[in-house]
């Protein structure tokens, strides 16, 4: 699927296993959190459709990165 004037694949909408499979869950754990009401993932919801965007599957990546501190 292409969007016009998109000039990268940021925007992509993904499915519950797509998004599950990258970030490494099932697709179970997706629509748990959704039925609980966890809004940190945010997603699209299309009618009965559930869809998860690129950047916002991104954003929670890198807010949930525990770097851990170097010691010298």
């Amino acid at each position: 699927m292409k969007l016009l004037n998109d000039t990268s694949h940021q925007d992509q909408l993904l499915t519950a296993n797509e998004a599950a499979k990258i970030l490494g869950i099932k697709a179970a754990s997706l629509a748990q959190r959704r039925w609980r009401g966890d809004l940190a993932l945010p997603y699209v919801k299309l009618g009965k459709v559930i869809r998860y965007k690129q950047t916002d599957l991104n954003s929670y990546i890198e807010k949930n990165t525990i770097a851990e501190e170097v010691k010298s």
